[in-house]
């Protein structure tokens, strides 16, 4: 009887031990579950707390099955949260390869922004694979899968974007442009310059003011346009908004310029100068504030594109 005694607490204490091991299984998989849940955030992770759940799979998106006596997470439907754009599919993939009986994994129509992520290989027994619905480059990341129904297709709001991407990218005449007006601009100064040393040697003076001048509006041109040429090339807003506002405060002050200039030329024709030459410099002067209005007002028009581009 002493025996049957010692026998029988040494199975109730090895079927308590089994007990505690197969319950393990749950705060294991559901630990996972928590830690991508916490990671994710916004809706889906207010979602969760907001149901008193023994385990996590008690939550209406996520299917346990049992196991060899233990329970393990085989199906996860995170989908249709619109706030999830800013996510680390990568490092979301890595803790779902912790689960080793995972075979469904739906997150569609969660508006998640990024490339694709190259490790999916890792959910080694996955069958079903639905990431539609978001903002995903497929750069190769699904040739090496074994899945049986896969969906990466994107949400119609990322075609939009390709789209308005493929818009954006045909700028080459906004660059050309760009590059005329420096050359005609640079020519103009050029102009500026050697008038002004012919004035400087007629009137022979050491005044090279207008030389000076002629110089810092160089200067403030090659930083205007190359600002707004690298800002094309490499996709700076910064820059594009350097030349938006600087372009616009020299287009302001040309204009200032060109009305005391034309008022000088009317009181001149009044004392007698010849109309012919007035009217020549009206019409040339005239022509190279309308060129650099129109350009501004194309590429101002580029870069509010680009803007709404990015805030969408």
């Amino acid at each position: 009887m002493k025996y049957f005694n010692l026998i029988s607490v040494v199975f109730i204490l090895i079927f308590g031990l089994f007990e505690t091991i197969s319950g393990m299984a749950v705060p294991n998989d559901c630990t996972v579950i928590e830690e991508v849940i916490n990671t994710i955030g916004n809706d889906l992770q207010k979602s969760y707390k907001s149901n008193t759940l023994n385990s996590c799979c008690d939550f209406s998106q996520i299917i346990c099955q049992d196991f060899n006596n233990q329970t393990a997470v085989t199906e996860i439907k995170f989908n249709n949260y619109k706030n999830l754009s800013n996510q680390d599919m990568g490092k979301i993939i890595s803790q779902f390869a912790k689960l080793q009986h995972l075979t469904t994994l739906e997150m569609a129509n969660n508006l998640i922004v990024g490339e694709l992520p190259n490790n999916l290989s890792e959910l080694k027994n996955l069958q079903i694979l639905d990431l539609s619905g978001n903002c995903l480059e497929d750069n190769n990341a699904n040739t090496k899968l074994n899945i049986k129904k896969l969906n990466l297709s994107n949400a119609d709001s990322c075609i939009n974007k390709n789209k308005e991407e493929k818009d954006l990218g045909n700028n080459t005449f906004i660059k050309v442009y760009t590059i005329i007006m420096f050359i005609f601009t640079v020519i103009f100064i050029l102009q500026g310059i050697c008038a002004g040393t012919c004035l400087c040697f007629e009137k022979a003076t050491l005044d090279i003011c207008i030389i000076i001048v002629c110089l810092i509006y160089f200067i403030i041109y090659f930083i205007l346009f190359g600002s707004l040429l690298i800002g094309i090339y490499k996709g700076k807003l910064n820059y594009m908004l350097v030349f938006k506002y600087g372009y616009l405060v020299v287009l302001i002050l040309t204009v200032m310029d060109r009305i005391c200039s034309w008022t000088s030329k009317c009181i001149s024709k009044s004392e007698g100068e010849e109309n012919t030459n007035i009217a020549v410099n009206l019409c040339c002067s005239s022509l190279v504030l309308a060129l650099q209005i129109v350009y501004y007002i194309l590429a101002e028009n580029y870069i509010i594109k680009y803007e709404n581009y990015l805030k969408n």
